[in-house]
């Protein structure tokens, strides 16, 4: 039976516990507990599942604790502590499901990577967005299109619990990697901006990207990220030789026209994003055949994030 726990529990870190302890009816897993270093925090996520659940896991004194005694760890901690959370638990040679993002740059992503590989370990990112049914139904609707122009929107309210990190790290990060996964096209950036509000780093930013065709034609991709708006917005739209869409990921409601045909609506039921990777995380390595997005698969979204650092800080 494997052994699971989960370092990091506020709010998101908690949602993932949660799902542990749920998984646990359909596989041979025992969830073990967490670690948080605000102590209260971890207490709290262990009444709440005794409450909710009716199950007694540990508050482990340390990271090193928890990773000496489990097979596998989800990582909520915030985004800054990544890299290095990462690379303990693959010391103690355990399987890791990380949040987004993997860490806060290519080249550290790419260790991270290597390390996994070396040690034979499933290292996952949780880019949850991937398993929305609005995503799943872009992607198969343009498979065989080509584009022209993509705006991808996400916007928010400004929330206290991000602050170690910019709105790119925080936000568009998810963007960046729907657009590799929808679209598997190399970009080159083209221009970006930000703006500080109320926090140490960005955050309000914009990058503008272009790439090319099979045909050599050129398209291009602008990226909208925002913590401080007054409302949610999670918009993909795009524009194609062969039609058109608009995708709101939250309302989960597809609109496409292909060309010279009649618009049409696609509306989905609401799914738990963070139940379904985890499920493909454990399913893949109890049974080797789950949907994972693994390290390697956000390199690219690493790299664009870096260009657009990068640009930000010439400016």
């Amino acid at each position: 039976m494997l052994k699971s726990g989960v370092i990091g529990v506020g709010k998101l870190g908690t949602f993932h516990a949660e799902k542990h302890v749920i998984l646990q009816r359909e596989f041979p897993l025992r969830f073990l507990g967490v670690f948080d270093l605000d102590r209260d925090r971890a207490q709290n996520c262990q009444k709440f599942l005794k409450h909710r659940y009716d199950v007694d896991i540990k508050c482990y004194h340390s990271a090193e604790d928890l990773l000496g005694e489990v097979d596998l760890v989800t990582i909520a901690t915030p985004a800054s502590n990544h890299h290095h959370m990462v690379s303990l638990a693959l010391k103690y040679g355990r399987h890791v499901l990380v949040e987004k993002p993997l860490a806060l740059g290519a080249q550290l992503g790419e260790q991270l990577r290597d390390r996994a590989l070396e040690k034979n370990l499933y290292l996952a990112v949780g880019h949850s967005e991937r398993w929305n049914p609005a995503v799943g139904a872009i992607r198969s609707l343009v498979a065989d299109w080509t584009p022209i122009y993509l705006e991808f929107v996400r916007h928010g309210p400004y929330q206290k619990r991000v602050t170690d990190v910019s709105v790119v790290d925080d936000l568009m990060i998810h963007d960046l990697d729907l657009f590799w996964f929808l679209f598997s096209k190399e970009m080159n950036l083209v221009s970006a901006a930000s703006r500080i509000i109320d926090s140490q780093f960005a955050d309000v930013a914009g990058a503008l990207f272009e790439g090319k065709t099979g045909d050599q034609n050129t398209f291009k991709v602008y990226f909208s990220a925002a913590r401080w708006a007054p409302q949610l917005s999670r918009m993909i739209r795009g524009f194609f030789l062969e039609g058109s869409f608009v995708a709101d990921l939250q309302s989960l409601q597809v609109v496409y026209q292909k060309r010279g045909c009649q618009t049409e609506i696609m509306i989905f039921d609401k799914q738990d994003h963070i139940y379904l990777e985890t499920r493909e995380f454990i399913k893949k390595i109890i049974h080797g055949d789950g949907e994972v997005c693994f390290a390697e698969d956000v390199i690219p979204s690493l790299r664009w994030r870096d260009l657009i650092e990068c640009y930000r800080g010439m400016s």
